[in-house]
């Protein structure tokens, strides 16, 4: 992960100061975020691992931007085949 971002910088900063700008209180998935992202600045770079929106969320959570509600929720996204995930809220 730590070469994903190294390599994609500037769509990583991006996508930080999307959570960032989510209102104080806001409360939802990662597949939220990742939805709201791809609405404002697009999907990640080419040859890019889907796996870097789950690495932006954890770097949300390292700067104090959100934290894990300790709830948990179905995917709605039809290729998640609706798994169980953590719901966040933005801090």
């Amino acid at each position: 992960m730590a070469r994903m971002f190294a390599t994609n910088r500037l769509w990583r900063a991006a996508a930080v100061d999307v959570i960032y700008h989510l209102p104080k209180g806001w409360q939802g998935k990662g597949e939220d975020m990742r939805i709201m992202i791809e609405a404002g600045i697009g999907g990640p770079p080419p040859r890019c691992s889907t796996n870097i929106y789950g690495a932006v969320v954890l770097r949300a959570i390292d700067l104090g931007l959100v934290t894990r509600t300790g709830a948990r929720s179905p995917m709605q996204l039809d290729r998640s085949h609706a798994r169980m995930t953590d719901v966040y809220r933005r801090l």
